[in-house]
């Protein structure tokens, strides 16, 4: 596919949205603190699994879907006591089984339905080639929220089963390709460790990462005015009941609030003020931070670039026995307006992604700064 030629997009005329007025500096410095202090609540857990190529194995240049699909069919394989069972939804078991917990956490009381947020998200590599070779070694992302961690060796122990179903497209013999996991780090804590490698006879327990205080320090590395947002998978953004086909910042800064909500609801530890207040409703007691004051802020926020691109994506779904659209927005977005008020919640954005599908690895971006200086790559 050919590059896009930038094209500058107009500012709108008014930075406020119906029913939002742009608030005071100390609503906004006490949301931003509040968002900081909520991370507190909810251990995040940031994993490498390296693997190395067996035999060549075919791809999307966006493989996060196949590899959630590989991920998770591994799991109910090796795990599933109740394989007769159609789904995990009807299934007696789902409130205690494991493998439950960790590929279809179901909630009844859950404010949108039954469905829940997963306890995990994919960042998957950006393949420049769709076919990986054997003896190529590479690696993909999988971060843990909450208990989940606790469930690790569970994704250990179902790696002979990933390893023996394959991954990626079948050749004309029904066969997929075949990987070896060689590693499992854990990035968190003092910094990097190996959990698992090839012939352990034992694995190591992850360690929280102190998410806390490398999202504070890279926001504040980062200027208050201007930033260009590398999208590195599919973005795909629901504002109105509609697909945007465009990244509007107001749109972007509320689907990363209300992922991070959704998480801290099913996966916080228990007890404790939730210092970030709901984004709908009364603001609690104990809440110090309205969110929605970054929503006022970021209505402010204009595109002043825009070089991203739509990329038609599927993904099959072998439990409805049809494939299901995650396409997305792709390329760079330059930001300007007052951002200094949004670089926690765009830093956040980089580590648990935002919009729909990221427990598949859609909605990866990492931040650039205006100069052009950094990588583009996730910085988790």
């Amino acid at each position: 596919m050919a590059t896009p030629i930038p094209v500058p997009v107009p500012v709108p005329v008014s930075a406020r949205a119906a029913g939002r007025t742009v608030p005071d500096a100390a609503g906004i410095e006490a949301a931003r603190a509040a968002l900081l202090a909520s991370l507190d609540r909810v251990p995040i857990y940031q994993l490498r699994v390296e693997v190395e190529t067996v035999a060549p194995v075919e791809l999307s240049v966006y493989p996060g879907s196949a590899l959630r699909g590989a991920l998770v069919q591994a799991l109910l394989d090796t795990h599933c006591t109740n394989k007769a069972a159609p789904s995990c939804t009807v299934c007696p078991l789902v409130r205690i089984c494991p493998v439950s917990a960790l590929v279809a956490p179901m909630r009844d009381e859950a404010p949108r339905g039954r469905d829940v947020p997963r306890p995990f998200a994919i960042t998957p590599p950006v393949l420049g080639e769709a076919r990986l070779e054997p003896g190529g070694r590479w690696s993909f992302g999988l971060t843990l929220f909450g208990s989940a961690a606790s469930l690790f060796p569970y994704v250990v122990l179902s790696r002979p089963q990933l390893e023996a179903n394959g991954l990626g497209l079948r050749d004309e013999a029904g066969r997929r390709g075949r990987v070896a996991v060689r590693r499992i780090a854990s990035l968190g804590g003092a910094g990097e460790t190996t959990l698992y490698s090839a012939g352990a006879a034992r694995i190591a327990a992850p360690a929280a990462s102190d998410a806390r205080a490398r999202i504070e320090a890279r926001a504040a590395s980062l200027p208050g005015d201007a930033l260009t947002l590398h999208l590195t998978t599919p973005m795909r953004l629901v504002a109105e009941g509609t697909v945007q086909r465009e990244v509007r910042p107001a749109v972007l800064v509320h689907r990363i609030l209300e992922r991070w909500e959704a998480i801290r609801r099913e996966y916080a530890a228990p007890g404790g003020d939730d210092p970030l207040a709901p984004l709908r409703g009364p603001i609690p007691e104990g809440a110090s931070g309205d969110p929605r004051l970054l929503l006022a802020a970021a209505d402010g926020v204009r595109v002043i670039l825009d070089a991203t691109h739509w990329v038609e994506l599927a993904s099959w779904s072998s439990r409805q026995r049809h494939f299901t659209p995650i396409g997305g927005l792709i390329g760079d977005l330059a930001l300007a307006g007052p951002l200094a008020a949004l670089r926690e919640v765009l830093v956040l954005g980089e580590l648990i992604h935002a919009g729909k599908d990221a427990v598949k690895g859609n909605g990866c971006y990492t931040i650039l700064v205006p100069s052009g200086e950094g990588e583009a790559r996730p910085w988790n």
